[in-house]
């Protein structure tokens, strides 16, 4: 089961970004998703749960994105992240904290499909061995 954050304040864009991953999981996936609509909600819930994949705006009320993803690499470096903005300057702030992808809003199925697909095969799959 892959486990799957969604923190963005923008209510919309959450509950589109759920029926895109919805869609992707209908490939045969198996995963959940939860919605967080504040960095201080989802540093909370990063305290009680793991997550596979976390999708992280980096323009929030109150709490920086690239704050909450320092925090979450000092407890963990290897959970993948993948950073959705208006704001492509700021995506060089995400090379520190070894953010996975950067997915520019508004957000396409196609664009975050390749994001995703790109991610399974290299976290996911499991090889075959060769004979």
């Amino acid at each position: 089961m892959i486990h799957i954050a969604i923190c963005d304040d923008d209510i919309q864009l959450c509950n589109q970004l759920e029926d895109y991953i919805r869609k992707w999981r209908k490939e045969g996936r198996k995963l959940e998703a939860e919605v967080f609509n504040t960095g201080k909600e989802f540093e909370k819930a990063l305290k009680e749960r793991y997550f596979d994949l976390i999708f992280l705006d980096i323009k929030m009320p109150h709490v920086d994105g690239i704050e909450v993803a320092e925090e979450i690499r000092r407890r963990d470096d290897k959970v993948s992240i993948m950073f959705l903005t208006s704001y492509m300057q700021r995506a060089a702030d995400g090379y520190g904290v070894a953010a996975e992808a950067f997915i520019q809003k508004p957000i396409q199925y196609n664009r975050l499909k390749k994001e995703l697909d790109k991610w399974y095969i290299k976290h996911m799959q499991v090889e075959e061995p060769y004979i």
